[in-house]
């Protein structure tokens, strides 16, 4: 790609949701500070993994606040992007079929459980560099996740520190591919 298209290379969205808010009463607010973008002329491509694992069924339930943030959002990058791709995400990539709007009404634990891929074991370190595998120029990435790590019964520290690691070593990696390279962490209370 030419130097014009990397300068204006649109900020890569790959949003960890560390969800810690469930299907309670309590209203889930998204905050974010104005960032200046430069957005490429063309529309980019919109790629987004939610995880499936276990741990995310809870946030799935039927009325959940965070499927309607996670939906609202999604909808708004949707609006300006050429082409939209969506995945179920954990030990494999599971691309979904459907259009957006079915693909948020599927996400419930029944729809996680037929999608397939492990269900139990989450290795975010994977998931992130699946993430960033995708990312390129042209492409915005957005990830969904509780982030919760399936810690062991010993050396959990140990764990923590290769994990920590192993996601820094995946992002200086997809720096290196594109070197514009732009990450935004939205937190979820």
């Amino acid at each position: 790609m030419n130097k014009t298209i990397n300068i204006l290379l649109f900020c890569i969205a790959v949003i960890f949701i560390a969800a810690v808010a469930g299907c309670g009463s309590d209203k889930i607010e998204v905050s974010s500070t104005s960032v200046e973008s430069t957005i490429p002329s063309q529309n980019p491509c919109l790629k987004v993994f939610i995880e499936n694992s276990g741990s995310m069924d809870g946030y799935m339930c039927d009325g959940s606040q965070l499927k309607d943030v996670v939906y609202d959002y999604i909808s708004d990058v949707n609006r300006v992007s050429a082409k939209t791709d969506l995945y179920y995400i954990n030990s494999v990539l599971i691309p979904y079929k459907g259009n957006l709007t079915n693909y948020i009404k599927a996400l419930n634990p029944a729809a996680f459980k037929n999608a397939g891929g492990n269900l139990s074991n989450t290795d975010l370190g994977d998931l992130i560099a699946k993430v960033l595998n995708e990312v390129n120029d042209t492409t915005v990435c957005v990830f969904v996740s509780d982030c919760i790590l399936d810690l062991p019964a010993k050396d959990a520290q140990k764990f923590l520190t290769n994990c920590e690691i192993r996601i820094k070593d995946e992002v200086i990696n997809a720096q290196k591919r594109v070197s514009n390279l732009g990450v935004e962490i939205i937190s979820v209370h």
